[in-house]
Order: C-alpha cells, then sequence, then structure tokens
C-alpha cells in the first residue's frame, strides 16, 4: 500500500506579521515539486517597509524553513524562519505560524514570533 505524502502549498503571494510589529509580504513564490519524502523547495521574493529580500527554503509536510536575505548579498543579512501550518477548516486548509531568528544580530530582540493573515494554505495533491 503506498502512502500518501500532504505537502502544504506556499506558492504566490502571501503575507504575515510579526510580533515586533513588522509585516511581511512575501511574493511571487514558487515552489518546486515534493519529493518521494514530502520535502519541496521555495524560492522568490518579499518585502517589508524600506526592504526587500530574496526568499529560499523549503515545504516540508507541515511546516515550513525560509530565509530571507533583506539586502540580497546572500552574506546572512536576513532573518530565518520557521513554522508549521495548523488546520484551520473541514476542508483542510491551514494558516502559517512560527518564530524567526534574526541573522545580523543576536540576544534580546533577535527573534519573534509570526503569523500568516489573509490566505489559507491548501494541500498539493
Amino acid at each position: 500500500m503506498a502512502i500518501t505524502v500532504v505537502v502544504r502549498d506556499a506558492r504566490g503571494t502571501w503575507d504575515f506579521e510579526q510580533d515586533n510589529g513588522f509585516k511581511v509580504k512575501m511574493r511571487n513564490i514558487e515552489q518546486g515539486p515534493a519529493s518521494p519524502e514530502g520535502v519541496a523547495t521555495l524560492k522568490g521574493d518579499a518585502t517589508t517597509t524600506g526592504l526587500d529580500g530574496a526568499v529560499t527554503g523549503f515545504v516540508d509536510g507541515q511546516s515550513i524553513t525560509f530565509t530571507i536575505d533583506w539586502d540580497r548579498s546572500g552574506r546572512g543579512k536576513g532573518g530565518r524562519y520557521r513554522g508549521n501550518f495548523s488546520v484551520i477548516d473541514v476542508n483542510g486548509d491551514s494558516v502559517l505560524s512560527g518564530t524567526s531568528f534574526d541573522l545580523d544580530h543576536t540576544g534580546p530582540g533577535s527573534t519573534a514570533t509570526w503569523q500568516s493573515f489573509g490566505r489559507a494554505f491548501g494541500v498539493i495533491r
């Protein structure tokens, strides 16, 4: 019997807000095909007030991990984001929530929690 791997669809445009007040718009997010283990790569762009960045990462079944390179230099100027898809309705759609870590700083204020809004994330079948 074959096992069905569930992978969430993070393609397109979606937004999230951090508990420190930053609102981020994820744009043009492309998601590669899922591996047999349920891992799919991500790439795209992100914006927030005064910043524009490159997004790279992956969706792994019910979780997501991505980095936003806010100055597009590849030198670690940005943030690392990890989150989980939480089912919100009978169709199996979900929202995202998680934590972020500022790659430029450490100590108090270098982490934040975040949650998506305005979009439900379905399943890629």
